[in-house]
């Protein structure tokens, strides 16, 4: 594995991120799925959509729904209008009610139909750390669900 900074122990924090050409068969063997690359969808990690995770912005009163997840961006769900594309903005992150993530600023990236898509831009190891557990663990639920899915069909 490769390592950050010499004598830290620690591993660069995206260092196991799936290369592209070996993503497909990955998704295949995991979800039963093959991912297809276009130039729409390429993604530089994967991205999941968490149910119960929402996003306060600086600012605002209103929570915004978080459509998805990568540990590299973030897309908000929700009347977001008055922002454009190229601004950068602060959020916090809450899962079900409780504080997730606090103190992060985003850069607006893409702007769609009742979406926005938005990279982060100042995280630091912990916010990286505890991204990539967050998307993990989703990762892993989804996979259990289509493996548990797959079993009841064998059942029949």
């Amino acid at each position: 594995m490769e390592r950050g900074r010499p004598g830290t122990g620690f591993a660069k924090p995206y260092s196991f991120v799936l290369q592209r050409d070996r993503r497909g068969d990955m998704f295949k063997k995991l979800f039963g799925i093959k991912a297809k690359e276009t130039p729409d969808n390429k993604r530089a990690m994967a991205r999941v959509a968490i149910p119960g995770l929402e996003a306060k912005l600086e600012g605002k009163v209103q929570v915004f729904g978080v459509r998805d997840l990568s540990p590299s961006g973030i897309g908000l769900a929700g009347g977001l209008a008055a922002f454009r594309q190229g601004m950068t903005i602060g959020l916090t992150l809450f899962l079900r009610g409780r504080l997730l993530l606090s103190g992060v600023h985003v850069q607006i990236m893409r702007i769609g139909k009742g979406f926005v898509g938005c990279q982060f831009t100042n995280l630091d190891r912990q916010g990286i750390k505890v991204l990539h557990e967050v998307v993990l663990l989703e990762q892993k639920r989804l996979a259990d669900i289509k493996k548990k899915e797959r079993e009841k069909e064998s059942m029949r």
